[in-house]
């Protein structure tokens, strides 16, 4: 086993440095052209074996064609919590690949034991900017490179896709191009990672399994597997020698993607029939609970081959765990813990777009070298749509749980709430991109893209989520949590406003006036209507984002917000008396007045500083007409253009006009 035959590598591994690939830079290779001078590059994620403490240090290289490091124009930090996260930033220049490296070194809490480790480690993560061919945007800019978690999946992977990018014909480019090779080399290391653990490589594409994208924080499959596979390691392989396994996995693995060192898959088949799960999940979960993680530690034991055959089944289950079938059914503190999950999707979703929107829009800011106008390979255009299919998606995984069982709990404000966040989402990324993929309960999987993938019309999108928003609204709650909103249903209110909102986009005001005229008449005994909690657990930090919106919650909508829909409504119906009566409840100063223009004038000054602070400024600036007059934009650029990345791994979706 490797806590035996690895001891003689220690001393031999203490006088090595660890470099990104096998490969040495070419002292012969001619200088590229200069690029803009330094530009500051922000990188963000999680490290974990387990979790590293706030002492462990990371570095941050970009790396030469090789796929080398350029130690001269790395950057280092450190991790701000025990509980892994990381946050830095720092002057880099990326001249010879668009590759990065990021690399973490301390100690780190190891489950197996229940305590922090007592040597230091060191993993790795490889990823890639998908930014940078746009020189000019560049110069002079602050560059949030892809969020980059350090963790067993990465430092496994890193080697073997060094070698795969190295056979793939352009991996060097200086173009958004090099995506698809970075994704398929990442994609296929995982995969071979995967079945060396003896868990289907299936996962990876089903559940588009990315390794810089996976944590423990996250309520889900990619967790649960990243747990299994750095227990088993953990209970196989002692701390002062896991340097030296990953080096020695590293050459084995590198060259063609199998393990053949026999002492390796000793290691592997030790850890797995060793390994002691019930004690290991529990002290893992007393760990992250004890740091304010609300959702349970992902369980893992089905990822664990416990009793060596090659297959997962209910044959590797420890002994002194039990599984019903009531197990496989989400109880109703379950259901909470997904409907927690879902709305931590909505907060990351929210963080990422709000920001942009709001600065764009003139809300905030005008925030220094921060892109208002986007062009199809901007990082903020990927992270806006990437964010809002993760949510939809966790709301149909949660849809699809809760209609395909009986339930001895009432679901059904649970599905309201899934399809309540899902029809927020849908009605953004419809306002921003037009046309989009609609995925739905039964189709979910198909997110992952493929040929098969189109954008679909807007109204058909409205009039499937109206449908469903009507079958469920009823039975949501009349009034809105006001603490841990996270963990409540949302309220009918919410629901009826966000029906009326998605009427009034298709300019349907009869249906938007019914739906509003349920909410008219009540009276709430809070201004917010639906808000979610910024700080009820950790996440990755978003500068931006605390710097302009810091606050407990997020508010999507408040009185206000129904307030302004009011009059907007009054006035598409004509009804110019009653909209400047009912502009009173949205402005004090108002003094009245039977022009409508100037009640659209008032309407649209209060309106940005409204839905600034909340969410949907840019669709309502669209909706009053006034979006290419006030921000100085040109028709195309009603609508934002599509990821360039997404136009390239997605045959069936075109890019919109004009980008």
């Amino acid at each position: 086993m490797m806590k035996k035959q690895y001891s003689h590598l220690v001393l031999f591994l203490s006088l090595c440095t660890l470099t990104a690939c096998n490969d040495s830079k070419n002292e012969d290779s001619i200088d590229p052209d200069p690029l803009p001078p330094s530009i500051t590059y922000h990188v963000e994620g999680y490290a974990e074996l387990g979790a590293f403490d706030h002492n462990s240090t990371l570095t941050v290289f970009p790396l030469d064609k090789s796929l080398a490091h350029i130690e001269e124009q790395a950057y280092g930090g450190k991790v701000e919590t025990d509980y892994g996260l990381f946050s830095a930033s720092g002057n880099m220049k990326f001249q010879e690949s668009l590759y990065f490296e990021v690399q973490v070194t301390g100690n780190f809490f190891n489950g197996t034991k229940g305590r922090r480790s007592e040597h230091k480690t060191t993993l790795r993560a490889i990823n890639h900017v998908i930014n940078h061919d746009d020189e000019e945007r560049s110069i002079n800019r602050y560059i949030k490179l892809p969020a980059t978690n350090v963790n067993i999946f990465t430092q496994l992977t890193a080697a073997r896709i060094c070698t795969l990018l190295k056979k793939a014909a352009g991996y060097n480019e200086m173009s958004h191009t090099i995506t698809d090779i970075y994704r398929n080399a990442s994609e296929q290391a995982l995969k071979e990672v995967l079945t060396a653990f003896s868990i289907s490589d299936i996962y990876v594409s089903m559940l588009s399994i990315d390794p810089t994208r996976a944590s423990f924080s996250q309520y889900n499959a990619p967790a649960s597997m990243m747990a299994a596979v750095s227990n088993i390691l953990l209970t196989s392989v002692d701390e002062e020698l896991l340097d030296a396994f990953f080096t020695e996995w590293d050459k084995d693995f590198a060259p063609d993607g199998r393990i053949d060192n026999e002492d390796i898959k000793e290691s592997i088949r030790d850890g797995q029939q060793s390994l002691k799960y019930t004690n290991v999940y529990k002290q893992l979960d007393s760990f992250y609970k004890a740091y304010d993680f609300k959702s349970d530690f992902p369980e893992f034991w089905k990822f664990v081959d416990r009793n060596g055959d090659g297959i997962l089944d209910k044959q590797d289950k420890p002994d002194d765990f039990e599984i019903t079938e009531e197990e496989l059914t989400p109880s109703k503190q379950q259901c909470i813990q997904l409907l927690e999950q879902v709305n931590k999707y909505l907060r990351d979703f929210l963080q990422t777009e709000c920001v942009w929107e709001a600065n764009f829009c003139g809300a905030i800011g005008p925030i220094p070298d921060y892109p208002t106008t986007l062009v199809p390979t901007d990082s903020e255009v990927y992270e806006i749509w990437t964010a809002a299919y993760a949510t939809i998606r966790q709301c149909n995984y949660m849809i699809h749980i809760l209609t395909s069982k009986t339930y001895d709990y009432d679901v059904k404000p649970y599905v309201g709430t899934a399809y309540t966040i899902q029809s927020l989402i849908y009605q953004s990324l419809t306002q921003l991109f037009g046309d989009v993929p609609y995925v739905t309960p039964d189709n979910f999987n198909d997110i992952d893209y493929g040929n098969h993938v189109t954008r679909t019309p807007v109204k058909f999108i409205y009039a499937k989520q109206l449908e469903a928003l009507g079958k469920y609204a009823d039975a949501l709650p009349p009034d809105a949590a006001q603490t841990k909103p996270e963990s409540h249903p949302v309220s009918f209110v919410a629901a009826q406003l966000l029906m009326a909102t998605m009427y009034a986009e298709i300019k349907d005001y009869t249906n938007a006036s019914k739906h509003f005229a349920k909410i008219d008449s009540n009276t709430y005994l809070s201004a917010y209507l639906w808000k979610i909690s910024n700080n009820e657990s950790p996440m990755l930090d978003k500068p931006l984002y605390k710097k302009y919106f810091e606050g407990p919650y997020h508010l999507i909508y408040r009185i206000a917000n129904q307030n302004a829909l009011r009059v907007e409504l009054l006035l598409a119906n004509n009804q110019v008396a009653k909209a400047s009566d009912a502009m009173k409840k949205l402005d004090r100063e108002w003094k009245g007045s039977d022009k409508a223009d100037e009640i659209r004038a008032r309407l649209l000054e209060k309106g940005v500083n409204i839905m600034g602070q909340t969410f949907g400024c840019f669709s309502f600036l669209k909706r009053m007409g006034a979006a290419k007059k006030l921000l100085n934009i040109k028709d195309y650029q009603l609508l934002l253009p599509l990821p360039s990345l997404i136009i390239a791994e997605t045959p069936g979706i075109t890019q919109n006009t004009g980008y």
